[in-house]
């Protein structure tokens, strides 16, 4: 998720700075990770219980920044 990780953690001015970074970019990661529109769609869709099959048409309707990734997760399960 984060780019320049790498290059992130080489900017730490000694070893110390690094390992600092390395954990604080790691924790950041894992929190990006959790909180992505995708993967909460995805896991909180069965949750719904929704019968696709029963529907001739199924619509996304959304606003906001998170939509995107949540559309693209609906896709893919329906």
């Amino acid at each position: 998720m984060i780019q320049n990780l790498r290059q992130l953690i080489l900017n730490g001015a000694n070893p110390k700075a690094k390992k600092v970074r390395k954990d604080l970019l790691m924790i950041l990661e894992s929190v990006l990770k959790a909180i992505d529109p995708y993967e909460l769609t995805r896991r909180f869709w069965p949750k719904l219980k929704l019968e696709p099959q029963r529907y001739k048409n199924i619509y996304v309707v959304g606003a906001g920044k998170a939509v995107y990734k949540m559309t693209l997760t609906v896709e893919s399960i329906l």
